[in-house]
């Protein structure tokens, strides 16, 4: 019950956070990011132990509904070849990238290990992406180029973590 009060909480934050920094130019991740970071370091704030299929079978899906409720799917299959590659080659890439460095870096470290790692840092955020993109705009091609990639590169992250563990 406390965890739930806890969530609540953290829910009622952000949404007050959002409103408050609607008419920002910084998309509104990056300032829950950097808000989370300076409460973190306040010693009567408490630890939060988020549960992970929690995180992975809520949180996840719904930020990647928000952003393919409002995309074309037509274009989007338009564009699908650099989607593919930006989102399975670029996570896969990047995946084998961090872990070979976390490796040589951290011997102790297994390779299983640093292969989970660098699944967790690979894919961009999906959701400042389209923040971004709310504040400057881009050309269409290239948005939805993104829009997709963001859809898609967290399956591709998600499918080699559950690989790697």
């Amino acid at each position: 019950m406390e965890q739930l009060v806890t969530y609540i909480i953290l829910f009622s934050i952000i949404v007050l956070l959002g409103q408050v920094f609607q008419k920002a130019t910084m998309p509104l991740s990056l300032i829950l990011v950097i808000f989370g970071m300076i409460v973190s370091y306040f010693p009567f704030v408490p630890k939060i132990d988020l549960n992970s299929e929690l995180v992975l079978n809520v949180f996840l899906p719904l930020l990647i509904y928000q952003i393919s409720a409002f995309s074309s799917w037509r274009d989007i299959k338009k564009q699908l070849r650099p989607i593919a590659m930006l989102s399975i080659g670029h996570v896969i890439f990047i995946t084998l990238l961090v872990a070979a460095m976390i490796h040589t870096l951290i011997p102790q470290m297994g390779w299983p290990l640093a292969f989970v790692l660098g699944a967790v840092i690979s894919p961009p955020d999906d959701v400042a992406i389209v923040s971004f993109s709310e504040k400057f705009p881009l050309p269409q091609r290239v948005f939805v180029i993104l829009e997709g990639e963001g859809m898609f590169n967290d399956a591709a992250a998600l499918t080699i973590f559950v690989l790697r563990c």
